[in-house]
């Protein structure tokens, strides 16, 4: 679940504050997910428009996503790139994220 902060005009400062640092550290864990999902497509020395193909994704998806253009992946975009190589993808919060947001709501 992504934490896009959208018209945030009734957030205080602190509260804008907080969900954009967890916003950052959702995009890092993301991101590390694609990078591994990548570099185990390098290892069956696939290119990327044959990646796309094997994961049913549109060829100019992966290209953004391997030249980190798009900040936010779509779940079910990493899902069938993690499927594609042989993970088994499964959404959870890591530890720290949980650990924060349960530190804030208190």
């Amino acid at each position: 679940m992504p934490l896009k902060v959208v018209g945030g005009s009734k957030m205080s400062p602190e509260e804008r504050k907080f969900r954009l640092s967890l916003e950052e550290e959702y995009a890092r864990y993301l991101h590390n997910i694609v990078d591994e999902v990548f570099n185990l497509a390098y290892d069956k020395d696939w290119s990327w428009p044959q990646f796309a193909r094997v994961a049913g994704v549109c060829y100019g998806t992966v290209l953004k996503l391997g030249n980190r253009e798009t900040r936010y992946p779509r779940h079910m975009t990493v899902w069938k790139l993690a499927k594609a190589v042989g993970l088994k993808y499964e959404m959870v919060y890591p530890p720290a994220l949980m650990a924060k947001m349960k530190r804030k709501a208190g």
